[in-house]
């Protein structure tokens, strides 16, 4: 089974009668689950926020005479504060679980719904450190990810990312392209160069939009044409983020 599988469109079944799609309520249990097992502690800190931002409500009702009007009011906002508070939480226990898995950072790439592109291992060397594509309206982005536990060197890691680079801008020399080397907390720790990896989505979305929506397609158009660029891609688990999050936020129901 290929790492980082994506679901052929074409072929892949539709769900019937909304089989297959998940309820918010199942979302929201899931994303208990894994706060539960990766950051414990934040379900009772949410529980404290929702009560810390009702008793203000209280307190406000108590000053104005008009304590029940307050009280339902304010029960509406503490109960999002506390569950924003959780999803954030959340979030960071689905990056906490697959911190030190093969392929952590593709995960998070492709979890970027919106306006952005991957392609998982583009570039792989022997001990498993990988080279991830993405475009978008800022061009093309290359993510250089260290295997977790192969002790390469940065020198080696920068010197896959730049061959990755040179055979871009051999094929497509017109096209703007940016690095980035992510790593885990330990690896970032040791070198303020490195992006975490849970921070790409963040750091892509700050770069400067140099391409149209049309030059985007043409260039998916493009690397899919050039076809020779992408190398096999190693076997191994896909990492559990994308199972457990459904490489997705959390969002508040609509009112």
């Amino acid at each position: 089974m290929a790492l980082f599988k994506r679901k052929n469109k074409s072929t892949a079944e539709k769900p019937n009668d909304g089989e297959g799609k998940q309820s918010t309520l199942a979302i929201v249990k899931d994303a208990y689950k894994l706060v539960k097992q990766n950051r414990p502690i934040a379900i009772p800190l949410s529980f404290l926020v929702f009560l810390a931002v009702w008793a203000i409500g209280w307190i406000i009702g108590f000053a104005i005479n008009n304590v029940i009007t307050m009280a339902i009011l304010f029960f509406t906002v503490a109960f999002g504060s506390g569950f924003y508070f959780f999803t954030r939480q959340a979030n960071k226990a689905a990056f906490t679980s697959i911190e030190n898995q093969l392929g952590a950072a593709a995960s998070v790439l492709m979890g970027i719904r919106k306006g952005v592109t991957t392609d998982a291992a583009v570039g792989v060397d022997r001990n498993q450190n990988m080279v991830h594509r993405s475009i978008s309206r800022a061009g093309i982005v290359l993510v250089a990810e260290p295997a977790p536990d192969s002790g390469s060197s940065l020198v080696t890691i920068k010197g896959l990312l730049q061959d990755e680079k040179r055979k871009i801008e051999r094929f497509l020399p017109d096209v703007p392209v940016t690095t980035f080397v992510a790593g885990n907390s330990l690896r970032v720790s040791q070198d303020s160069s490195l992006v975490h990896f849970s921070k790409l989505p963040k750091e892509i979305k700050k770069l400067n939009k140099q391409l149209t929506k049309t030059q985007v397609r043409e260039l998916r158009t493009r690397i899919k044409a050039i076809g020779g660029l992408n190398m096999p891609i190693p076997k191994g688990p896909m990492p559990g983020f994308a199972g457990k999050m459904g490489n997705r936020n959390i969002k508040m129901p609509r009112r």
